[in-house]
């Protein structure tokens, strides 16, 4: 049995990164366009918005990262993954190990 290509294991990290991205993205917007019930206890109420407002926030963070994986997908796809998207030049082994969705060489990071 043929051992998996390096672009299949980049492939398959990329996908597992994306699904586990969609997954708590989900989980931080599930129910929230409905407004939780408030009692009169206005430091409760301003508690819940704290909140929301925490999870709004990580949402849109969590979005940007999966951005980039879905980038990083199609990169793959159009036979460009690892390359600088500033100068061209490969990225480099241990930087792309470490984030496989890296966009830019070192030098331009």
């Amino acid at each position: 049995m043929a051992e998996p290509s390096v672009e299949n294991t980049v492939r398959d990290e990329l996908i597992e990164e994306q699904a586990r991205l969609e997954g708590q993205i989900a989980s931080l917007e599930q129910g929230s366009g409905s407004s939780p019930e408030f009692d009169d206890n206005f430091a409760d109420s301003g508690q819940v918005a704290a909140e929301q407002g925490e999870n709004m926030s990580l949402a849109a963070q969590l979005r940007a990262e999966l951005d980039e994986v879905e980038r990083a997908l199609a990169k793959l796809d159009e036979g460009v993954y690892g390359l600088c998207e500033t100068c061209g030049q490969p990225v480099g082994t241990d930087r792309l190990e470490a984030m496989p969705a890296a966009r830019f060489c070192i030098d331009h990071a």
